[in-house]
């Protein structure tokens, strides 16, 4: 429930604020403010503008009018002004409604009034003369606004209404008879012509949120407020600061440690459970723990309690663990089963309330088969004092349309007829906002604020998927090879990254031979003797950011945020270059051509990245960071890495060796977690064991 700044003008300040958690979802349920700054010795005021109740009015309609400064509309020295906002009319290209409010003196509410108002020229439209829309073009709206501009002052009330691509719209508000002129912007460039007839209105300045690019550097370099956690548990003791201790649903103890490090090196958790572990040959363990859902400091892990619980999710015990700071032990929750049904480990997510960390909520969103729009809410709502709570479920429905068969709807030639398949799930909200989302990689995500008392769904669609991914996009999978969803730490956007990998590969070809036929049997065994000419063709890829505002609203407001290839990345880290270098080498070994390998490992200073396989990236919540998995080509049983890749600056900034089978596995699979205290003290102890290249 985060205010946004609406409209500016001088020193006054129009913004809104949700006044409900249904405000993040819709603009009914927002307080519209005007905040007036005036010199001393005066106050500044804050002013309520009543709602306007028969129309909802979209931010980037909104102007915010100065009527010529202190004192002029009144009043012992009261600002005096209007707002104006312009709505198009659905299927017509010269009128429009302009709603208009004038503020009072004497603190004295203003109302809303609106009337329709016309373009004050005969057709065709300027724009049109100009720059007409193609009648095989998608966009076929004469006029979206991306932003609006004032151009007059005090008592002239000119107000420019923005489309970005194709013109402006101008009108004095303050006129009696207000009339509509319209000023075509400049033809845009050929590179982006084709922007002109999208429905996309980006805005002009969309980076406010962001930190300046020292900052970031600097985040990246010296935070340690989040890990990179590795899913699978490793099955060992590791008692220190971190540990905490309870007992399994059939009364074994167990204890859960913690060895946090800094990205791109993975933390690792450890789960100690002796009873178990005796249940299995030690030269085969598959008992293994693994991660579900983090929220901060909260963790929650599953782990078999036999052997079945390796092939059945309902013989499986649930714990919360939760980190706190000295001289709070951690402490380790156990959950009861939900036995009504099964959930999988990629449907859960846990919500740290706001009670400092002590309470929280587990939540699950499960399909229903057959239907697009209803689907099983599961919720777990811990009690104090450590008394086990109990799992509660009702059926939530989809509210409003569903946008993403608007976007990008599934051709029914395609095999895959799956409304959504989560991906993963991540947190919009904190504390009392219980806002949640659940991905599906290809199509969108589903929102819902779980802790309402009749929560709803809502559908936003991803960014439509690159060409060269537009077909992953109908297969029934929720595998991350090529994307990742994210939300910033601040809870102020959603950040998603899309990879179009073009993988390298090895070929082989077979020398040319005699042109006589031979029989089959000498045939084959010259062919034996004849060894195959194998070469490394060289790949490539590409990834993409998107952000998207919190609270989420429109589609529209999905914004390409930055964008790097693989060929356009160099590095100021000599130990992770040389690192590279090693590990295409491995790579390499599969070309029969000597000396083209020595040169290309010898002679270029460019980063050999062609010649590895990249990919199942993960995000950081921090900055423009994301961490790629790489490996040799035809790398199987030989070692993988982890790669900081800088999408902004086109920098590789660290690259880290995955040190076990239990990390290589599972890199599509990664997840975020906050950092304690205790666990930023440990990594100090072991910050010199890591076999990690930084910056």
């Amino acid at each position: 429930m985060v205010p946004k700044a609406i409209a500016v003008d001088g020193d006054l300040f129009l913004f809104r604020i949700p006044i409900d958690r249904v405000g993040t979802m819709s603009l009914t349920h927002n307080d519209y403010f005007v905040y007036a700054a005036r010199p001393p010795p005066r106050r500044p005021t804050l002013d309520l503008l009543p709602n306007l109740s028969h129309d909802t009015l979209g931010d980037r309609e909104i102007a915010l009018l100065s009527c010529g400064g202190d004192g002029d509309g009144g009043g012992d020295g009261e600002p005096c002004y209007v707002v104006a906002a312009l709505r198009t009319i659905p299927g017509s290209t010269t009128i429009h409604r302009l709603h208009l409010y004038r503020s009072r003196p004497g603190g004295e509410q203003g109302r809303w009034t609106s009337r329709m108002v016309s373009v004050d020229e005969p057709p065709p439209l300027m724009r049109d003369v100009v720059f007409p829309i193609p009648e095989t073009s998608h966009r076929q709206v004469h006029h979206v606004t991306s932003k609006a501009i004032r151009l007059g002052s005090g008592g002239d009330g000119t107000v420019g209404w923005v489309d970005i691509w194709r013109g402006i719209l101008l009108c004095d508000v303050l006129h009696e008879s207000p009339k509509l002129r319209d000023v075509p912007l400049p033809p845009p460039a050929k590179g982006n012509s084709h922007r002109a007839f999208q429905k996309h209105h980006r805005p002009v300045l969309r980076r406010h949120r962001r930190q300046p690019r020292q900052e970031v550097h600097q985040v990246h370099e010296g935070t340690r407020s989040c890990v990179l956690l590795n899913v699978r548990g490793y099955r060992a003791a590791r008692r220190d600061a971190t540990t905490a201790t309870s007992y399994t649903s059939n009364g074994h103890p167990i204890e859960v440690s913690f060895r946090a490090a800094l990205p791109p090196v993975l933390s690792d958790f450890y789960v100690y459970c002796p009873a178990l572990q005796l249940q299995e040959p030690a030269d085969y363990p598959s008992m293994v723990p693994k991660a579900i859902a983090v929220d901060g400091d909260l963790f929650l892990f599953r782990i078999p309690i036999d052997r079945v619980g390796t092939m059945s999710l309902t013989h499986n015990d649930y714990f919360v663990y939760m980190a706190r700071s000295p001289p709070h032990r951690p402490r380790l929750d156990l959950l009861p089963n939900p036995s009504h049904d099964t959930l999988g480990d990629k449907e859960i997510a846990i919500l740290s309330c706001a009670d400092g960390g002590e309470q929280y909520v587990v939540t699950a969103l499960r399909t229903i088969p057959g239907s697009k729009t209803i689907h099983r809410l599961h919720l777990y709502r811990s009690k104090p004092n450590g008394e086990q709570g109990r799992w509660t479920s009702q059926m939530v429905s989809v509210e409003g349309p569903l946008m993403r068969d608007l976007v990008c709807p599934i051709p029914e030639t395609v095999h895959r007829q799956v409304h959504h398949v989560t991906s993963k799930v991540i947190r919009l909200g904190t504390g009392a906002n219980g806002m949640v989302g659940w991905v599906d990689i290809w199509r969108g995500i589903l929102l819902c604020d779980v802790l309402q008392e009749s929560p709803k769904l809502h559908d936003m669609p991803l960014p439509l998927p690159a060409k060269s991914n537009s077909h992953r996009a109908f297969l029934n999978t929720t595998d991350q090879y090529c994307g990742d969803v994210a939300v910033s730490r601040d809870k102020s956007f959603i950040k998603y990254v899309e990879m179009e990998i073009v993988t390298p590969k090895i070929v082989s070809a077979t020398p040319p031979g005699d042109c006589d036929p031979d029989p089959f049997l000498e045939w084959l065994r010259r062919r034996e003797c004849k060894d195959l000419k194998r070469t490394l063709v060289h790949g490539r890829w590409k990834a993409t950011t998107w952000r998207m505002p919190i609270p989420v609203t429109s589609w529209d407001d999905w914004c390409r945020d930055c964008a790097v290839e693989s060929a356009e990345l160099s590095t100021d880290n000599p130990k992770a270059y040389e690192l590279l270098c090693a590990v295409s080498k491995e790579s390499l070994k599969e070309d029969d051509d000597d000396k083209a390998m020595e040169a290309a490992t010898t002679t270029t200073t460019r980063l050999p990245l062609g010649r590895l396989d990249m990919a199942y990236p993960a995000m950081s919540i921090d900055d423009d960071v994301i961490y790629v998995l790489t490996k040799p080509v035809m790398g199987n049983g030989k070692a993988a890495f982890l790669t900081a890749v800088d999408v902004r600056r086109k920098k590789v900034l660290a690259v880290a060796k995955l040190d076990s089978a239990v990390q290589e596995n599972h890199l599509d699979k990664l997840k975020i977690m906050g950092r304690s205290q205790q666990e930023e003290e440990e990594e100090d102890v072991e910050s010199g064991k890591s076999d990690a290249v930084q910056q």
